[in-house]
């Protein structure tokens, strides 16, 4: 019975909600530390940080209670300063926590520089082949009287003969020397309407043709897009220009001034009217 009393009594009730009051007051001490630990509920938005150096990351940062790593970039992107940030982890936008630490990839100082494969003695749609592959450009074709035609016989850059073994940066553009023979070879011109610029530097170059003046519309909104409405000399079957020459165009965006003689153009071309020609003796001479 005395133990029955003990559970109705005032002190067992008392003991009872002293000790709920205890453990009510820790669960919420407890909670609030945490939350003041851990920043619940607190978030940063983190900025676009393209563009920005390492000092001005350090500035905003520093504002924000945020800290940064960098990850070195392989290649040089031109269309961002150098050694500025051009990616970031977590994105623009993001929300995280005070402290928490963004991934930053940061531009290269400059473009990589490599190898400048040795095109001498090469013949020149292997040189050109050789050239771009890696990464270069090919400016002008320059001919030289020599006995090897077609052969490569060395680099320009700049006006300056390239000397091998050479290291340029990636999208150089070399002007190549090459051989025309003991010869005065004429080469046909092709036709190079409706092409970009440098579609048509390509197209001229297996010819042993060069790219001449360029001339803009001035009306021309956008040089990406602008296309060769005209050229002089004007495209020609017959083999009438020197080999080494160059072709003017006339460059526009305008989409009406395209050019519509194309088919007249490869119509007249000497080897498919001699195709048909032959074509109609053959039918002849079966029909006899």
């Amino acid at each position: 019975m005395s133990i029955f009393r003990f559970f109705f009594s005032k002190s067992f009730w008392i003991s009872i909600v002293m000790m709920i009051i205890i453990a009510f007051t820790g669960i919420f001490v407890v909670y609030y530390w945490l939350k003041s630990y851990t920043k619940q509920g607190e978030l940063i938005e983190i900025p676009d940080l393209s563009t920005f150096t390492i000092d001005e990351v350090e500035r905003e940062f520093e504002k924000l209670g945020l800290r940064y790593e960098i990850i070195d970039s392989t290649e040089f992107v031109a269309s961002f300063p150098r050694l500025s940030v051009i990616d970031q982890y977590p994105s623009a936008g993001s929300k995280v926590k005070p402290n928490r630490k963004i991934s930053l990839t940061i531009n290269a100082s400059g473009p990589r520089k490599i190898s400048v494969p040795d095109i001498v003695d090469k013949t020149r749609r292997r040189a050109i082949y050789d050239l771009e592959s890696k990464g270069f450009e090919v400016g002008e074709l320059v001919y030289v009287p020599h006995i090897g035609k077609d052969v490569v016989l060395g680099l320009r850059y700049r006006g300056q003969d390239v000397v091998f073994p050479a290291e340029f940066t990636l999208g150089t553009r070399f002007d190549v020397i090459v051989g025309m023979g003991l010869s005065d070879e004429r080469v046909r011109i092709p036709y190079i309407k409706n092409m970009l610029l440098d579609d048509a530097r390509i197209r001229l170059n297996s010819f042993g043709l060069n790219i001449g003046a360029i001339l803009y519309d001035e009306d021309l909104l956008d040089t990406a897009k602008a296309f060769i409405y005209r050229q002089e000399p004007a495209p020609n079957w017959n083999a009438i220009m020197r080999m080494g020459g160059s072709i003017d165009v006339w460059m526009t965006d305008n989409e009406n001034k395209k050019a519509i003689d194309s088919l007249s153009f490869h119509d007249s071309n000497p080897m498919i009217q001699d195709s048909l020609n032959g074509n109609f003796q053959n039918e002849g001479l079966e029909n006899d």
